[in-house]
């Protein structure tokens, strides 16, 4: 997660950075049920995947008051396709003092390991870790 730190004080906006640190904290991912669209492989005409579907809206949450504030809340899919990888996108607004925050996959581009999820501060793994707010790790035995 990242904490937002100060360069002293007095600071204006200008002057301010950020430290990452790495912290442990369990999320709740809570699919809104019924809500569904077609996966992008099975968008692409993929036939093993024809059935295959993800969650439009997506609840997360945390009993770790920094990881809610930082990133809960309800996520929903954007219909963009080919500009994000395997067209998973999605979106919390701005809302509560809260700024809007993206959910999406940061891949492996030379496919040496793991993809991870992020949640980023803009749409998109090319602009770099900079903006990555939290980066999921699953455990080995998840797939």
């Amino acid at each position: 997660l990242v904490l937002r730190g100060g360069g002293g004080g007095g600071t204006s906006n200008a002057d301010e950075w950020e430290v990452c640190e790495e912290r442990a904290a369990t999320l709740s991912f809570e699919p809104e049920h019924g809500d569904v669209s077609s996966s992008y492989r099975s968008e692409m005409g993929l036939l093993d995947f024809k059935e295959e579907v993800v969650a439009n809206k997506i609840h997360v949450g945390s009993s770790d008051t920094q990881a809610a504030s930082l990133v809960g809340g309800t996520y929903v899919r954007q219909r963009c396709r080919g500009t994000t990888v395997f067209g998973a996108l999605w979106k919390r607004e701005a809302a509560g003092g809260s700024e809007a925050m993206w959910l999406f996959v940061n891949p492996d581009v030379d496919r040496t390991g793991p993809d991870h999820l992020v949640f980023g501060t803009t749409p998109t793994y090319r602009d770099g870790r900079a903006f990555h707010v939290a980066e999921l790790r699953l455990r080995p035995n998840q797939p």
